[in-house]
């Protein structure tokens, strides 16, 4: 998708058979709030109010970060984030965590 000055704000995460297999295949897709999947971040993920890149938040995570997935939808993933004085509960692109 493109906004009113032609940059791309969002881009549909899969290519072709092969990369929808492989999302649907993973314990990332298979979430609910009463069953929420273990992950770790990867590498340093900004976080999104909404499943889409439009406009980040100013909070991240860093790599070796845990979260707990409750929802995945488009390549993207609701985490919650359990930080030391509150619980994170936002968005961030599936590839950047690791299931555990």
């Amino acid at each position: 998708m493109v906004d009113q000055n032609g940059s791309i704000f969002f881009q549909y995460p899969y290519k072709d058979r092969e990369h929808v297999t492989t999302a649907i295949n993973s314990p990332l897709y298979r979430v609910s709030d009463a069953n929420p999947v273990p992950a770790e971040v990867k590498s340093k993920a900004l976080l999104y109010p909404e499943p889409n890149s439009r406009q980040a938040t100013k909070s991240y995570l860093i790599k070796g970060d845990l979260v707990s997935v409750v929802d995945a939808t488009g390549g993207w993933c609701n985490v919650r984030y359990k930080g030391k004085s509150k619980t994170i509960v936002k968005w961030l692109q599936c590839d950047l965590l690791a299931p555990r």
